[in-house]
Parts: structure tokens; C-alpha cells; sequence
């Protein structure tokens, strides 16, 4: 059995977190129109990446999604998941960081 597995790139992530960004919060993108669906910024460790929605994405709160508050995350392999948006707080994001990469691990992705 091959275990390994096909990772893929930062580029590759991104786009997964654009894709999936747009059907979760692409009706909420101001007219005027922004530079990306997401920030420049993300965080990353050894197994994910966390992308964050563009903050210039106006939400309204209640909405009838609630995951449009929420973060992008992609592990190496190309499995997406949205998270919590813990965007500017560096101790949960660590947190969430060393739950999915647990997440990922003890799942068998392809």
C-alpha cells in the first residue's frame, strides 16, 4: 500500500480557500469590489494553512450562515475545512493550529 501522499502549494491552498470562500461569503463582497476574498495574511504550520476572509467583507450579524464568520482552512493534502476566525489572536490560532494538524493526522485522507 503507498502511503504517500500527493501534497500540494501554498498557490494550490489558497485557491481551495478562494473557492470555497466564494460560495460561503461571495454575496457579501462590496460592490466597489476588494483586491482578494481573502487577506494576504494566513498562518501555517507543517500540516495546514488558515486563510482569513478579507476584513473589508462586510458581514451582517445575525446572517443566515453562520460559518461566514469563519476562517478557510486546507491541510497539505488539499482537505478543506472552515474553522473559527480567530484572526489578530496568536494563542488560538496556535490552539487551532495543533488541533488540525491532529484532525488531519488521524484521518486518512488521499
Amino acid at each position: 500500500m503507498n502511503t504517500t501522499k500527493k501534497l500540494i502549494t501554498l498557490r494550490e491552498a489558497r485557491e481551495i480557500a478562494i473557492s470555497e470562500a466564494k460560495g460561503i461569503i461571495g454575496e457579501f463582497l462590496p460592490k466597489s469590489g476588494i483586491g482578494s476574498i481573502l487577506e494576504d495574511e494566513y498562518v501555517e504550520n507543517e500540516d495546514c494553512w488558515i486563510f482569513f476572509r478579507n476584513r473589508q467583507t462586510n458581514i451582517p450579524v445575525p446572517n443566515r450562515t453562520i460559518v461566514a464568520h469563519w476562517a478557510f482552512a486546507v491541510s497539505r493534502s488539499g482537505e478543506y475545512l472552515t474553522v473559527p476566525d480567530n484572526y489578530g489572536d496568536a494563542k488560538a490560532i496556535a490552539v487551532q493550529l495543533r488541533r488540525l494538524s491532529a484532525y488531519y493526522k488521524s484521518h486518512d485522507f488521499p
